[in-house]
């Protein structure tokens, strides 16, 4: 059996505790501690308020030591649990607050960018060195962003021992050469013996899967959906020939964090027209609406960049009372008493700025302009498929999603994922560390089952001199 200890704020309480279960869980984030206990003089030392934040429980497991925060108690002093997440958790919000990202100009690497997102804790990268593009951003809790990140890639985020974290392929080392159907496949990390070594019967279940055979992946389409094209019948500057087209920022790039001034100089790839066309240069410009507020709110026709001015149709003498707030890249803006605070009704004229793209035409060609904001690479989708790519998957778009080799390995991971599972649940001792990710091989003949399984949580506990683990396992069969 593995030697194990049990401390609260750096004192052994073997002999105060009744049972301790730990989970691994490949699909979380932090890890999970949950201590059962009926010593009355426990009680008071288990406060969660007390040093909020800091790795009040520690385990010994062998020869690793695994550290958590102690976040919650409930029961009565005389039968009672406690327990929390692993110290990993110190990077969400209620410890850490909120962190914001964006990358203004140029692409970066993602692992560095998730990085300088944790406030304390670690990071170690185990997928690829991908890249995110210009105009990726992101705004909340640093271990939110760590997981933004590794959404894009299609990988998870999980926290180790230390509370730190890890970046790794959800499905590692499933994958099989190809024209396999059963994975995971190559050298085992264990192997278990179902006579000798599993205390409990293995349960069983089968997940069907849609085993997909190829995905087209693709950063988020952004090819002209949702232009707003403005055509200007007369410019004094150019002559009366000539037709200024305006064209509008979508929203869904503003969303996108694609920026004119920032990311692109404007449109291209896909600019079609017939006649003379100069310029593409980004340009501000100021509209006046008269808009109809209902509780607070109304909705511009632009994109906003900032709002300029508000001023009542019908009630003069409230203007010295308005007080507004937008948000720049949306088209809603927000009015309320600036004494108050109350959601303001009625109608309003509003004077903003927004930002377009101004062309300009030597002859009317009004609904014959179109247009592709997208750089190349974004626009051309990438197939991967196994075998005769006859069931796909349906097709991924992203707009950080722009690196190569990270559509790559987000296309493996969803054509893993759709894989059918055979999973089973087994009961054995902690005679070794096991941990989840890791492979190892089984046979059981109740099941006919055989080969190499992944183990995707681990389950820890501990009573007394009884320590087990439950796994589950699960085995990938391609149809």
């Amino acid at each position: 059996m593995l030697a194990f200890d049990l401390k609260l704020d750096g004192v052994s309480i073997l002999d105060r505790y009744e049972t301790c279960r730990i989970v691994y869980d490949r699909s979380a984030i932090h890890n999970q501690i949950t201590v059962n206990s009926a010593e009355r003089t426990l009680w008071s030392a288990i406060d969660p308020d007390d040093a909020p934040g800091t790795a009040r429980l520690v385990v010994t497991l062998g020869e690793d030591t695994l550290y958590f925060l102690l976040e919650n108690r409930s029961g009565t002093e005389g039968s009672f649990s406690f327990g929390g997440r692993s110290l990993s958790a110190v990077e969400e919000k209620e410890y850490s607050g909120e962190v914001s990202s964006e990358l203004a100009s140029a692409a970066s690497a993602a692992q560095d960018i998730a990085a300088a997102m944790l406030t304390s804790r670690t990071l170690t990268w185990e997928i690829g060195a991908f890249n995110l593009p210009a105009g990726y951003s992101f705004y909340g809790s640093p271990a939110r962003g760590l997981q933004h990140v590794a959404d894009v890639f299609g990988a998870v985020v999980r926290a180790d021992d230390a509370g730190n974290f890890v970046v790794t392929d959800r499905f590692g080392q499933m994958f099989p050469p190809w024209g396999e159907a059963v994975y995971p496949s190559g050298t085992p990390d264990f192997e278990l013996d179902t006579l000798n070594a599993v205390l409990d019967g293995p349960s069983y279940a089968e997940v069907a899967g849609e085993n997909y055979d190829a995905v087209e992946v693709a950063a988020q389409d952004m090819r002209g959906d949702g232009l707003e094209i403005e055509v200007v019948t007369e410019n004094p500057t150019v002559g009366v020939d000539c037709a200024e087209i305006r064209v509008f920022w979508p929203e869904h790039l503003w969303t996108a964090g694609v920026r004119p001034y920032t990311s692109l100089a404007g449109p291209r790839d896909g600019l079609a027209v017939d006649g003379m066309v100069s310029g593409g240069l980004a340009d501000y410009g100021e509209y006046t609406e008269t808009l109809t507020f209902q509780n607070g709110e109304a909705q511009t026709r632009h994109i906003i960049d900032h709002v300029d001015n508000i001023v009542s149709v019908a009630e003069q003498d409230l203007n010295s009372s308005l007080g507004w707030f937008e948000n720049r890249g949306e088209r809603t803006i927000r009015l309320t008493h600036n004494v108050t605070g109350a959601p303001m009704s009625g109608i309003y004229e509003v004077t903003y700025t927004t930002h377009y793209i101004k062309y300009f035409l030597s002859t009317n060609i009004a609904g014959k302009f179109l247009v592709g904001f997208a750089d190349p690479e974004m626009d051309t989708p990438k197939k991967f498929q196994l075998g005769a790519g006859e069931n796909p998957a349906p097709r991924i778009e992203d707009p950080y999603l722009t690196d190569p080799a990270g559509k790559q390995f987000r296309a493996v991971s969803v054509l893993k994922a759709s894989s059918t599972m055979k999973k089973l649940s087994v009961e054995l001792p902690m005679a070794t560390r096991i941990r989840d990710g890791m492979t190892c091989t089984f046979s059981d003949p109740v099941f006919g089952l055989s080969g190499n399984f992944w183990v995707d949580r681990v389950e820890m506990n501990i009573e007394g001199v009884r320590m087990t683990y439950r796994l589950d396992l699960l085995q990938c069969h391609r149809a």
